[in-house]
């Protein structure tokens, strides 16, 4: 991914060459390029979000509603989108491959796991994620926001991936709706809450054959927050077997939040998800 002070430089080469430089807009451009690294850590991905979101908070924050600001915003996202923002161009194309043979789509799984291709959840569009079947993964951007336990695990297998997930109808629902923001129980929502040492509330989970336990809405607030704040996410379309290419990527990188088709998976995670059970079932003693 291209760095803010290199995307800077192709948009300083505009305005030589079309003789727009001067000094009102060279400082109107220092001034974007300082927002974006005292807001968005430097990462060009946040050139990602809808121009009109950027302009806004960009006004918001700075108090700067320049025209020539906004001139500096529209030329970084005019060269952002024309060396070819990774998530737009890549990972909406669906890779038609054959049913028996992830080959062919090696290529898209392989971008999948690029670290420079994750885009911060907080600053993810749900529009740029497509309605197709496919695959995602889910990074954190610093090991140590992870409890120690798992933390600790991470550095142990030396990378930061928590999470591979598969849809067979829609990512956008999947990946945005339900694991980011719940609009219906989802696996990793429900252990991401568990491992942060949230719980539902005591006797909510009514129904004894349902493991889908709910955190309260306080609660679910304070872990989307913490998503929005510390995750990354990259996601692909497929048409193919998508389970086979699951498989494919669990056993091969060994995500820490995967339990199902993992070597590796964790019992301390599993026993977290059960104390959840048993507590919205209000069968559990926090003080046996």
């Amino acid at each position: 991914m291209i760095t803010i002070e290199n995307l800077a430089e192709l948009v300083r080469q505009v305005f030589d060459t079309r003789d727009l430089a001067s000094n009102t807009r060279y400082k109107a451009l220092e001034k974007v390029v300082q927002y974006i690294k005292d807001n968005h850590k430097g990462d060009t991905l946040c050139l990602s979000m809808r121009k009109s979101d950027f302009v806004k908070k960009f006004e918001e924050s700075t108090g700067s509603r320049s025209c020539a600001a906004k001139s500096a915003i529209n030329e970084l996202y005019n060269q952002f989108s024309k060396l070819g923002n990774p998530i737009v161009a890549k990972g909406t194309n669906a890779v038609i491959c054959d049913k028996c043979n992830l080959g062919k789509a090696d290529e898209k799984l392989v971008y999948l796991m690029e670290s420079n291709c994750f885009r911060k959840v907080g600053v993810l569009n749900k529009m740029d994620i497509p309605e197709d079947k496919g695959v995602y993964a889910i990074r954190i951007d610093d090991i140590n926001a992870m409890p120690n336990d798992f933390a600790k695990i991470l550095k142990d297998r030396n990378h930061n991936l928590l999470y591979i997930g598969i849809t067979k109808s829609n990512l956008r629902q999947r990946l945005w709706e339900e694991e980011l923001h719940l609009k219906r129980p989802a696996t990793f929502f429900r252990s991401i809450g568990a491992i942060l040492g949230f719980m539902p509330p005591k006797g909510s989970l009514s129904n004894t054959t349902s493991r889908n336990y709910r955190f309260s809405r306080d609660d679910e607030r304070r872990i989307i927050q913490w998503m929005e704040n510390h995750l990354l996410v990259n996601f692909i379309s497929l048409d193919c077997d998508i389970d086979k290419a699951e498989d494919y990527l669990i056993k091969t990188y060994k995500p820490l939040i995967n339990i199902s088709k993992n070597p590796c998976k964790l019992a301390i995670l599993e026993e977290l998800r059960n104390k959840c059970v048993e507590f919205g079932r209000d069968n559990f003693n926090l003080n046996p």
